[in-house]
């Protein structure tokens, strides 16, 4: 089948998946991932791995699209107003979900340390997609809503710096000699510096324009 063709089918598919979430008192959202898991490899099989593979750019431009979004809501003024509690929840958020997975996979189901770390540690960061499309269809806005936007797009910048610490660490006790004390710490804050970088400049270039 086309590919392009395929791509109408998906949207066609998940429209109908939205509207039908929303016939059930449901977020859209809802009716989306159902949509995609029916589309996918698990069930019917109309979109192939080898099709995710071709449609990334897809994916690409939509996280774009939402991040952008997410950065909209970022008032100044509610940030300094509640930075504190932003940070201490993610922070905690961050360190529960990761203690609680890596205790599972190490020590109930006793995997290798190196492959507990790394699942654990991808466990802290979280799909913004979700969270700000069933607040923008309910048109939530309230200190809850403020709150939770930062800490969903803030866990993610903590959960990079966690992946880093936790490759490394994983690095360094299946074979020492490949992985640096150094690069732990300095690869991920390159990364998340260089990206808060292009965003404020982007930032700045769109609020001129």
């Amino acid at each position: 089948m086309d590919l392009l063709l395929k791509v109408g089918i998906v949207l066609l598919t998940g429209f109908v998946g939205g509207r039908l979430a929303k016939l059930v008192k449901l977020p859209s959202v809802s009716g989306y991932l159902i949509a995609g898991l029916l589309l996918g490899p698990s069930l019917l099989n109309m979109i192939t791995p080898s099709d995710e593979h071709s449609l990334t750019f897809i994916s690409e431009i939509a996280l774009s699209m939402i991040a952008f979004s997410i950065g909209s809501e970022f008032v100044l003024k509610d940030m300094m107003k509640l930075g504190k509690k932003i940070f201490w929840i993610t922070l905690w958020e961050v360190v529960g979900a990761i203690g609680v997975v890596f205790f599972v996979m190490f020590v109930l189901f006793k995997q290798p340390f190196a492959f507990s770390i790394v699942i654990a540690s991808m466990s802290a960061a979280t799909a913004p997609a979700a969270t700000l499309l069933v607040m923008r269809q309910y048109r939530a806005n309230g200190p809850l809503t403020r709150t939770i936007l930062p800490v969903v797009a803030l866990d993610d910048v903590f959960g990079i710096m966690a992946f880093g610490i936790a490759l490394s660490l994983a690095k360094l006790t299946l074979s020492p000699e490949t992985a640096s004390l150094g690069a732990m710490f300095t690869t991920p804050l390159i990364e998340i510096g260089g990206s808060v970088g292009l965003g404020a400049v982007l930032g700045l270039v769109l609020a001129i324009i």
